[in-house]
């Protein structure tokens, strides 16, 4: 279902062209740190068991406050994984009991209103989406914000589903952060009979530049399933791919097994890509649809990442 997006988009931090990564290896007090360069300023998250620290910063900043914290729960439907949550800011109140006089004292003021968005991840980025598609996103050990999305990719299809008026082809998936917001319920479907065994996707790996070279490498990520925030029945009602031969350049790579989730899984493991790579991704089997046999991609999106020499 085609969905209107209304109004400014609250949470979608990254639209811009020049946001770049900064490379935050390590944790910090236990948290998971994904953090940004957005323009002049520092976007960092700490992300925890229960709790989302966000901190926004100029570059030349040393406070170590942060401006919002999301304390969730997490929950699973029809196996799509959602966190509900409620945040807190950070308030500045003027205090006379500084001996330096009126001075201001942090404080933190929370609505308590439980709020609700999907929340999908991988090993090197999160992603908190709502459900008029805004977002939180966030990446790990990355250098430079790159991402690229099938319809930037020259994907290529070896049959998509049409029905009802409403195609399923890999140029019509609606998931493109962090350059817009997130369009619900429109995944890649194979259109042939059966349950989708030997259909394929394949796509044009962009040329990892300079950067690639010197840093890292590329990494591509597969999101398997019919995902929709208002009908998270539909992931487990429609088949998903569980195994899957990848090729490179026409050369068969391996076979790899993915996990029955929606979350982020890493295409080629074991290997980094360098850019102008064609990849290629057979379905050899599936986790069959209750309803529908009909093997559904959510979303493949290839990102730069540092590797550290591995």
């Amino acid at each position: 279902m085609k969905r209107k997006i209304i109004g400014t988009l609250l949470f979608m931090f990254f639209v811009a062209a020049n946001l770049s990564a900064i490379s935050e290896r390590d944790s910090f007090e236990g948290f998971k740190e994904f953090s940004f360069f957005m323009g002049d300023s520092i976007v960092s998250y700490y992300v925890g068991v229960d709790t989302i620290r966000i901190k926004n910063r100029s570059l030349g900043s040393r406070a170590n406050r942060y401006d919002k914290e999301l304390h969730f729960r997490k929950e699973y439907e029809h196996g799509v994984p959602f966190m509900y949550y409620t945040e807190s800011d950070a308030r500045f109140v003027e205090s006379e009991d500084s001996p330096w006089g009126a001075a201001p004292v942090e404080t933190r003021a929370s609505d308590s209103i439980e709020k609700k968005a999907m929340f999908l991840k991988s090993d090197y980025f999160f992603l908190l989406i709502h459900e008029n598609g805004d977002f939180y996103y966030g990446v790990k050990d990355a250098y430079v914000s790159w991402e690229k999305h099938l319809g930037a990719m020259g994907a290529r299809q070896s049959s998509f589903l049409k029905e009802g008026g409403k195609s399923y082809s890999c140029d019509d998936i609606g998931f493109d952060f962090p350059h817009h917001a997130v369009q619900w319920g429109k995944p890649w479907a194979e259109g042939a009979n059966e349950k989708g065994i030997g259909e394929w996707i394949s796509f044009l790996v962009p040329d990892g530049a300079a950067e690639a070279q010197l840093h890292g490498g590329l990494k591509g990520f597969i999101s398997i399933g019919y995902v929709d925030y208002s009908r998270p029945d539909l992931y487990e009602k429609n088949s998903r791919p569980r195994i899957v031969s990848v090729y490179i350049d026409d050369v068969f790579y391996k076979d790899v097994l993915l996990e029955d989730t929606p979350n982020y899984q890493d295409i080629t493991p074991g290997k980094f890509l360098t850019g102008a790579e064609e990849i290629k991704i057979v379905i050899k089997d599936v986790y069959a649809g209750r309803l529908y046999e009909d093997a559904c991609i959510n979303d493949i999106v290839v990102l730069p990442v540092v590797f550290y020499g591995q």
